[in-house]
């Protein structure tokens, strides 16, 4: 988990796995949690290609756009144009909507093996702010309330023009993206 607890804080919005893997106990976050007092929340690294993963970063909360999932051998992986990374989804988390996917989760290892446990998966689709797998008003509604600061943007897609800003503009993209057709 990324920051700084200690003994005795208190971890809003989480939940405790019971059980345990390799030994360790589990912490599944549920959407963004703060340890108690402090204000910063818990976010993903950037959306980042596979070929960039290393054992260096193992245990870090990362973020994955516009990936695949394939199932060989009863084995999912994340897939994109730079390799793949097997999905260990211990929690079965809901895979929401259809490729492309946006996916959030940790970095661990097994047998030596990279692998990511997700704590999201929802639709890459562009302009599907609030991962259901359609582009409609739904999402402009979602953008208002990213933007007014009602909501968090917890799927990483709110950026709908790619200016590095969540705005107006995005707003229009939607329209854009809904009388497209696209």
């Amino acid at each position: 988990v990324p920051g700084t607890f200690v003994n005795g804080d208190l971890i809003n919005n989480a939940i405790a796995s019971w059980s345990t893997y390799q030994g360790a106990k589990q912490m599944v976050p549920q959407d963004n949690f703060t340890n108690a007092g402090h204000g910063a929340k818990v976010k993903p690294d950037e959306p980042m290609p596979i070929e960039e993963l290393s054992m260096d970063m193992v245990h870090r909360f990362v973020s994955f756009k516009d990936v695949d999932i394939i199932e060989e051998d009863g084995t999912l992986y994340i897939v994109d144009e730079t390799g793949r990374i097997k999905l260990f989804n211990q929690f079965n988390v809901e895979i929401e909507g259809s490729a492309p996917y946006y996916i959030e989760g940790f970095l661990a290892t097994h047998s030596n093996e990279l692998e990511v446990f997700p704590i999201l998966i929802s639709s890459g689709l562009k302009g599907d702010v609030n991962g259901d797998g359609e582009v409609n008003i739904g999402d402009i509604n979602k953008l208002v309330a990213i933007i007014l600061g009602a909501e968090d943007d917890t799927n990483g897609r709110s950026d709908v023009n790619g200016d590095g800003e969540v705005n107006i503009a995005d707003i229009n993209a939607v329209i854009e993206i809904i009388l497209s057709g696209n």
